[in-house]
């Protein structure tokens, strides 16, 4: 690495009085004005033997400070004017004026005249120069606003001094400024024009002139801030009092989540159970009482709670450090806290406690308002206090379709969608009214007509009469996440259904069967929004077809009586698609041609219908529908799932009633046999009790197993990529507001974010790629921009940037530019940002994928066309997903894909063989550790490795680690994972390859590319 020093020594070339010393003040490199006196070597304090200046004390606050710090040094009838910065870990940079009047003179020259004053003008903060005898020499806007005044020259014909609440205290404040030449953050007590006390944060300096001495600087008003602190501050101790309350209170407090986990106990309780804080986060209510046997028993509970409100009970709880049980007399309620619900338990009335509690949610509700306001999205417009609009960003522009000119003076009724009530309005307009910020979602329009959400944060700005006149409004774009949570929940709902529906057919009992077969045709006939649900058997004996099972919706007439023994030759259409195993789907009935089919479901009054075949193997048993009777509702492909996985549902059940009719004959049989064979009324017994088993263990793995296991198993990574890629975009948009945006111009911010809208760059490379950019980046800078200062940091920037050598354009633009670094890393936040949304809606669109191949995964032998498939794009789609899981892990994760043949498969299946193996491998690596994927081709094979370091798989395990259902993550694990990923290859007629060692574990995946299209 270039020895930074060695880096700045050209600027001494240009600058002769300056210096560079290191942090104990030891001169390491000056101008050539400084090497008549020898300074290198030298400490300050030997260069300037009679200033009385303690260069010490300067240097500590320089290393504290962000902004340069400023100070005279007095030595003989000569000044000099110190301008001190840390520009590197161990270095100093001191710029030296020999008087006031050159440094005057020096940025007069160096600033427009006309620019200066505009800033000058126009700056928000307090700007003044005043002589010490108080007169008012120079001041702007802000500063006559601070003091009251409405116009700078109202406030001139006063003096600075009667702002102070005494002379003693301005003759303070004058020493104390002679003494150090300048003060940065200082705080001033003063008054305003009506005497009004303030709290001001002054940055100023002393200065002479030909006249006298000069006081300039700037003043920020902070007495807002200081109340706002005063008032967290008292919040906080509050808190901390009702904490050490409940910590200290004599009775035991219990508190557990839906589940039975423990959420608090108090000090009282943890003495009782015999644990510690860290031992009953780990515990669960069955933990602690006999009462509940499992999580079944404690819903129920949950339900008793609910409909009594209150249970007074006297219970028995277990001490688990002695095993000794103790009695308590318990009150118990079931509350719901921000959409959550807990079970509280304590000996006396907890209603305080839960108001505490409701006070303080609230509180963490509101800070959390404030801090989602400031991180808040990207779509930007200032209004006055009518609602014109005054400004707005390019991206409101190209959201709302809307050109600046359309959208600068007229009003946010311009972009209303008119779906939100005048309740909604009149509170939204009484908060912003009263000077209060408003959150909240908002339903807009685009010029095209095209609905779009924004979640919305404005911020009203108050004029000296504390009354709002202009507006700020900054919005975020959330359609995508509106969307994606409609389809989430749907499919939530979705799989609940078949998981409640299931869990009851499993072991039911067959005398209540056609109950629980009324219910769930009645739930789902209600979920995807059918008039009437039926199911239909075909006996092919008599050659007839029966309605046995039908659910109508109020008001809907009931067939179920008129349509028993129907004869197949009145149905010669139907019969012949359900034989085959096909599904009879007619979205509008009123478009099949006349026929003897279509005058029986007029008859009807059906409009829409959708019905399934019960197939067990290639015969068909009967079948199972919805009819849409009120109006035309063609049924999606979700209810057809719905169907479908029912008739299997149906058809096992009917297996497994038969099974147990069996069971009960051969019982029979074996009572009348002779008592004198007991040897073999022993093998008939075992080999029915071992039928009725086998059988139960069959119907449980092929309904739950294979219908929510997996669909779970493959849910979990894309839902959590969501989750993580939603917090980055908060972490992003926070150091983007606090740290990035103030140091980058308006200019460049539109920049960044068209850059950003118009490109769409992965920001995930490898590291030999990573190390090809940097090299060919370093070469375009040493050829067009030779002898340029920090070249190395500026080179990693632009890569983490994601621009290369490709893009002379925009690296002139930012080589141009005055702040290179902030510039660089407002281009990587915003592109960032941009990543993590794409990477939530990629991770959404595959798990609607991961449910759209459910049926798949349920019927092996289903035919689906294989395509093309670009394996290096394929795998990286799953790399951008699990970038929240390399980064929670901090691994040392590195991806080498060449440009590898396209092979004939399954995109989605090929997605699930790398999800697997990549979070089996990040997981196995663990925290710090390595994980890596390569590939390897040759003429007609490719290979993909994915391997990491840790433990290896014991030999034990490798025999058995294909077989589905076996984990080696103990409860954590599902044992689904390395079936699923053995299955897609085979599916793809690939290989697998598994070492496993002390260097570590690789899977090995090979695909022959002499079927493939080149």
């Amino acid at each position: 690495m270039i020895d930074p020093l060695i880096s700045y020594q050209h600027i001494l070339k240009t600058h002769p009085d300056d210096l560079i010393t290191d942090v104990h003040g030891k001169i390491l490199a000056c101008g050539r004005s400084w090497l008549s006196k020898n300074a290198a070597g030298k400490n300050l304090q030997d260069l300037f033997p009679r200033a009385q200046v303690n260069f010490t004390q300067y240097i500590s606050h320089s290393l504290e400070a962000i902004e340069p710090i400023t100070f005279l040094v007095s030595q003989g009838d000569q000044q000099f004017h110190f301008e001190m910065i840390q520009f590197e870990k161990d270095l100093l940079y001191i710029k030296v004026t020999s008087s006031i009047s050159d440094l005057i003179k020096e940025k007069n020259e160096k600033k427009d005249a006309d620019t200066y004053r505009l800033l000058f003008e126009k700056n928000v903060a307090a700007v003044f120069r005043t002589r010490v005898s108080g007169e008012i020499i120079e001041i702007n806007q802000a500063y006559a606003n601070v003091f009251g005044f409405e116009s700078i020259e109202e406030l001139k014909t006063c003096s600075a001094k009667q702002f102070y609440p005494d002379p003693e205290t301005r003759q303070n404040y004058i020493e104390l400024l002679r003494e150090k030449g300048s003060l940065e953050n200082y705080p001033v007590r003063n008054f305003n024009r009506y005497g009004k006390e303030m709290c001001l944060l002054a940055n100023v300096r002393i200065l002479n002139d030909e006249h006298g001495e000069i006081i300039e600087g700037t003043l920020i008003d902070i007495s807002r801030q200081k109340e706002v602190e005063e008032q967290l501050e008292k919040q906080k101790k509050q808190f901390e009092k009702l904490s050490t309350i409940l910590q200290n209170i004599s009775d035991e407090i219990y508190v557990f989540d839906e589940d039975g986990n423990f959420v608090f106990a108090n000090k009282v309780t943890l003495d009782r159970l015999g644990v510690d804080e860290e031992e009953i986060k780990k515990l669960k209510i069955q933990d602690i009482t006999p009462y509940f046997i499992d999580d079944e028993q404690f819903k129920a509970h949950q339900k008793d709670l609910k409909e009594k409100g209150v249970l007074v009970v006297e219970a028995l709880h277990r001490n688990l450090k002695t095993g000794k049980f103790f009695p308590t007399e318990l009150s118990i309620v079931f509350e719901e806290i921000n959409g959550e619900g807990y079970v509280i338990a304590t000996g006396r009335d907890i209603s305080q406690r839960l108001l505490d509690q409701e006070k303080i949610s609230e509180q963490e509700k509101h800070i959390h308002d404030l801090n989602w306001a400031i991180n808040s999205s990207s779509l930007v417009s200032i209004t006055d206090a009518k609602g014109t609009i005054l400004d707005v960003n390019e991206k409101f522009c190209l959201v709302s379709q809307y050109s600046k000119e359309e959208l600068i003076g007229s009003n946010h009724s311009l972009v209303s969608s008119h779906t939100h009530t005048q309740e909604f309005w009149r509170e939204f307009y009484e908060t912003i009214n009263k000077g209060q910020t408003w959150i909240g979602e908002i339903c807009n329009r685009k010029k095209s007509g095209e609905f779009y959400w924004v979640r919305t944060v404005i911020y009203p700005f108050m004029n000296e009469g504390e009354k709002p006149n202009r507006f700020m409004s900054i919005r975020q774009e959330i359609t995508r996440e509106k969307e994606a949570e409609k389809i989430i929940q749907k499919q939530l709902n979705f799989q609940d259904l078949l998981m409640s529906i299931a869990l009851r057919l499993i072991n039911v009992d067959p005398d209540h069967l056609n109950a629980e077969i009324n219910d769930a045709l009645k739930e789902i006939g209600v979920f995807v929004g059918a008039d009437r649900a039926y199911i239909f058997d075909y006996d092919h004996e008599s050659e007839t077809s029966s309605n046995l099972f039908e659910w109508c919706r109020s008001g809907i007439e009931p067939q179920i009586d008129k349509l028993q023994n129907v004869p197949f030759s009145d149905i010669p259409e139907w019969t012949k698609r359900h034989f085959a195993g096909e599904i009879m789907d007619l979205p509008n009935v009123e478009d099949l041609p006349a026929s003897l089919l279509k005058k029986l479901l007029e008859v009807q009054d059906i409009k829409s219908l959708l019905a399934i075949p019960l197939m067990d193997g290639s015969n068909c048993r009967g079948f199972i529908g919805f009819d849409s009777v009120q109006h035309i509702h063609p049924f999606n492909e979700n209810d057809k799932k719905i169907l479908e996985l029912f008739s299997y549902m149906l058809v096992n059940i009917q297996k497994r009633i038969h099974s147990i009719r069996m069971v009960e004959q051969a019982n029979e049989r074996i009572k009348d046999v002779n008592l004198n064979l007991q040897r073999r009324i022993e093998e008939e017994m075992a080999k029915t009790s071992q039928m009725n088993q086998s059988m139960a263990n069959l119907d449980k793995m092929a309904m739950i197993g294979e219908l929510t296991s997996g669909l779970a198993h493959d849910l979990n990574t894309p839902l959590g990529a969501i989750k993580v890629g939603a917090e980055s975009v908060r972490f992003t948009l926070e150091n983007l507001f606090k740290k990035v945006l103030e140091g980058n111009s308006i200019e460049q911010v539109h920049f960044a974010c068209s850059r950003a809208v118009e490109t769409n760059f992965n920001m995930f490379v490898g590291g030999i790629q990573t190390l090809k950019e940097k090299k060919e980046m370093s070469q375009f800078i040493n050829e067009h921009y030779p002898g340029f200062e920090y070249k190395d940091e500026l080179v990693s920037l632009f890569i983490k940037a994601r621009i290369t050598s490709d893009e002379p354009e925009v690296i002139h633009r930012v080589m141009q530019a005055h702040n290179q670094i902030e510039f660089l890393e407002l281009i990587y936040h915003i592109q960032a940002i941009r990543t993590f949304i794409d990477t939530i809606i990629e991770a959404g669109e595959k798990a609607g994928s991961v449910v759209k191949s459910l049926r798949f995964y349920l019927r092996n032998g289903e035919h689906r066309e294989a395509t093309q498939v670009d394996l290096k794009e394929n795998i990286l789609t799953v790399v951008n997903v699990f970038n929240h899981m390399v980064k929670e892990l901090e691994a040392d994760f590195s991806v080498q894909i060449d440009n590898c043949s396209c092979v004939k498969g399954f995109p989605d299946r090929l997605y699930q063989l790398w999800s697997n193996l990549l979070k089996n491998a990040l997981e196995a690596a663990g925290r710090g550790g390595k994980v890596w994927i390569q590939s390897e081709q040759s003429l007609n094979k490719v290979r993909i490795a994915i391997g990491n370091t840790g433990d290896p798989i014991p030999e034990e395990h490798k025999r058995k680690i294909w077989e589905k259902f076996f984990s080696t993550k103990s409860a954590n694990g599902t044992g689904l994972g390395l079936s699923i990923v053995k299955r897609v290859v085979e599916e793809h007629g690939a290989k697998i390859d598994l070492k496993s060692d002390l260097d570590g574990t690789v899977f090995t995946v090979e695909f022959d590319l002499k079927d493939c299209e080149v």
